[in-house]
């Protein structure tokens, strides 16, 4: 599970589970867990993490649940570092899985270094009236454009190495570009 809160809350860890039918400990935590239960924690594991002072430009790339290691790094940049400029494009398949849209929205409505991009791949199964498809050569050319940003990735299985080719082709360098998949 992704950690959601921030390096700048002390004493308490978030993590962002999604119920699946098949995933007991899962069901587990959206069914039984409460507030005060104690739990053994491994990790955590991996290099996917936010950097500070890595540049003056993030953008942030999120594929269904993969916004889950981002919100992190959304909401510590917004508190911490708030002249730095973000951008998130994110696109889920309805909706309702867009997990944390209005705060996404709200903060990005409250500050001007950040914008949200937001998409749906399905729309024909919920009410939508914003942008369909996913993450494509032609959003991240018009949304993020600025090939010194430095680029985080996260969605499912081919999703990251697929937007990082495309970034490539882009002029964005290697070491620039953050992937995670799940």
């Amino acid at each position: 599970y992704s950690i959601i809160s921030t390096p700048l809350e002390k004493g308490t860890i978030s993590i962002a589970v999604k119920k699946l039918p098949e995933a007991k400990s899962a069901i587990y935590l959206h069914e039984n867990a409460q507030v005060g239960d104690a739990f053994i924690l491994m990790g955590p594991d991996g290099e996917f993490q936010y950097k500070e002072g890595i540049g003056v430009s993030v953008v942030l790339i999120a594929g269904g649940i993969g916004i889950t290691p981002l919100i992190s790094m959304f909401r510590y940049v917004h508190e911490a570092q708030p002249d730095i400029k973000l951008s998130l494009l994110y696109s889920a398949r309805v909706p309702s899985e867009l997990a944390f849209y209005d705060e996404l929205k709200a903060t990005s409505a409250q500050n001007p270094n950040i914008t949200c991009y937001f998409a749906i791949t399905r729309p024909e199964e919920e009410p939508w009236d914003g942008p369909v498809g996913r993450v494509n050569r032609e959003m991240l050319r018009d949304y993020a454009a600025d090939v010194d940003s430095v680029f985080y990735i996260c969605g499912p299985t081919e999703m990251p190495d697929e937007i990082a080719e495309i970034l490539r082709g882009l002029g964005v360098e290697e070491s620039r570009i953050n992937t995670e998949a799940w």
